[in-house]
């Protein structure tokens, strides 16, 4: 009875000292605090995320669209803070993140985090003047993207074959290095990273033949009968043509002249006129006209 009895006891002893030694092993393996975590500057398609933990020798983060289930995300493994770049503009977000631990261990997930990306606003409205025979200015609204551009190319390209400018915050654009007598599609194009890029409606236009259109047609002075035209223009000779408000082109009155500044008379007094001006090249015809300028003669 008693070597029983001594039996029974040395083996309670053993099983306490092999569970002890199991209970040290296990300390050495204990989860790891979960860690902190920032996310800063979000884009269109990027934020970054930073994360504290001082016993992490590594974090894990998983995220995706806002209410997706932990295990289906996308899921980055970083020593250190790091920017995420393959997200959708305008887009809610959830995000997960657990620490690894010099000890082998690691933390549980904590989340989910929520962040959102900036909505991507393309710009439009895009309309063409000061129309030269190998240039054009280009104006729009500007929109809320990573980078914008125009496509442009004569009319009936395909999108994307056409020739591309970028445009930054430039506001009006110019473009230069056109073919005279030309008709031209063009599109606003906003790129937001991942997303798509946006197209704007095509605005079109004409460049001129190689004899220029004149540029900043202006009044002078306005009497009773008679007005003061003026203009700016590379070439040498031009003619005006003017009649009542609402007369059709080739049914006015022309007068040829070979000076930017030229007085119109023979007007009757308080009268609306309507006053157009074009370069005349001789041998290569005529530039587009400019006008009207509606101009009211004085009593």
């Amino acid at each position: 009875m008693k070597n029983l009895l001594a039996l029974f006891l040395l083996s309670i002893i053993m099983f306490s000292c092999s569970s002890d030694d199991s209970g040290d092993s296990g300390n050495s393996n204990l989860p790891c605090s979960i860690p902190t975590l920032v996310i800063t500057d979000e884009g269109h398609s990027s934020a970054f995320i930073s994360w504290t933990q001082g016993e992490a020798s590594s974090a894990t983060i998983e995220y995706g669209e806002a209410g997706f289930s932990l295990g289906s995300g996308t899921q980055i493994t970083s020593a250190q803070s790091f920017d995420v770049n393959d997200l959708q503009s305008g887009t809610d977000y959830d995000i997960y993140i657990k620490a690894s631990c010099g000890n082998g261990g690691e933390s549980d997930f904590g989340g989910p985090f929520s962040f959102s990306t900036l909505q991507c606003i393309p710009a439009n409205s895009g309309s063409a003047f000061q129309i030269t025979n190998t240039g054009v200015l280009i104006n729009y609204n500007s929109g809320s993207g990573e980078s914008f551009q125009i496509e442009y190319g004569p009319t009936g390209f395909s999108i994307g074959s056409g020739t591309f400018k970028d445009i930054g915050n430039e506001i009006p654009v110019q473009i230069t290095g056109l073919t005279p007598d030309t008709a031209y599609d063009a599109y606003l194009v906003t790129h937001c990273g991942v997303t798509p890029s946006i197209y704007s409606q095509v605005f079109q236009f004409t460049t001129d033949t190689s004899c220029r259109t004149p540029e900043f047609f202006d009044p002078g002075f306005i009497g009773s009968t008679f007005v003061e035209l003026t203009w700016s223009s590379p070439e040498t000779a031009w003619e005006i043509e003017y009649g009542s408000v609402g007369f059709e082109l080739g049914t006015g009155t022309v007068l040829p002249t070979s000076q930017t500044l030229t007085t119109v008379d023979g007007l009757t007094p308080s009268t609306t006129y309507e006053f157009y001006v074009r370069s005349n090249c001789g041998s290569q015809g005529f530039s587009n006209f400019v006008g009207p300028l509606v101009i009211t003669t004085q009593q």
